[in-house]
């Protein structure tokens, strides 16, 4: 059973990636490829112009002996383009899961052996999300949240993790930071644009999507925001969820302080 994380740069998936990521991989973190995509100039697998964010490499892993010298051991991460997945059945869906699966594990020969990736779908008409976006009228029931890639990853018997927050007011800090990366995102010059209102929408129609979403044992409501004021509850409800020990104190509330200057 592999695990989807649906989110949206803009609102830190690139963190929620990571900090899944290295909590899954536990004493071969060090292995651990990331890219930092936006402002560096780096194409990240969610091209969100100008942003800054960590980007996991699907096809490298670091060797810590030799640094970032690629060693042709794949990382237990992939992003299946929302066309693809569009195109698909669960059931492929499934056995692409599988297929990647094992050819990770071929990669990394007696080292390591899984049986859990994780991965995006996207970007498409929703971005990186599989259940609704944040800029589609949810709020109200104008715009139907589309469920359909989220049913196949849930039909291919993985499990879910969807990145929302549990503090979308004007005092916390993540969410206007959110509200900004979504400014900084926005390509066309819209001088019309209230970000005031928009950002009062956008939390309406996130609301309206983490109140739709499924609570059964596949589903994950990751609260980013309480990840980044490092929740130990909440990081702890992450390892439950996937079965993993957790890091320790010191090592995921550095990965908390780095990811935030990075992307200040």
């Amino acid at each position: 059973m592999s695990i989807c994380i649906s989110g949206q740069q803009q609102e830190f998936l690139g963190f929620a990636n990571y900090i899944t990521y290295q909590t899954l991989m536990g004493a071969k973190k060090l292995y651990t490829s990331i890219a930092s995509s936006g402002a560096d100039g780096v194409d990240s697998h969610i091209p969100v112009t100008g942003l800054r964010d960590y980007e996991i490499i699907a096809d490298q892993c670091s060797n810590i002996d030799e640094q970032v010298t690629a060693h042709g051991r794949l990382q237990l991460f992939k992003v299946y383009t929302d066309a693809w997945v569009t195109s698909k059945s669960a059931s492929e869906l499934a056995t692409q899961v599988a297929s990647d699966v094992s050819a990770i594990n071929t990669s990394w020969g007696d080292a390591l052996t899984v049986d859990t990736i994780i991965y995006n779908i996207g970007p498409g008409a929703n971005g990186t999300n599989t259940r609704g976006c944040t800029w589609k009228r949810h709020y109200g029931g104008t715009d139907a949240i589309d469920s359909s890639h989220y049913d196949k990853v849930i039909g291919a018997s993985d499990k879910h993790i969807s990145v929302a927050f549990s503090d979308m007011s004007d005092a916390s800090t993540h969410w206007s930071k959110a509200m900004s990366r979504h400014e900084a995102a926005v390509s066309i010059s819209d001088a019309d644009i209230n970000w005031n209102e928009r950002g009062v929408a956008f939390a309406r129609n996130r609301a309206a999507i983490d109140a739709d979403m499924p609570t059964t044992n596949a589903d994950h409501v990751l609260n980013i925001d309480k990840i980044l004021s490092k929740d130990a509850t909440e990081y702890a409800a992450l390892c439950t969820f996937i079965g993993k020990d957790p890091l320790s104190t010191n090592t995921w509330h550095n990965y908390v302080d780095s990811y935030l200057t990075y992307i200040a």
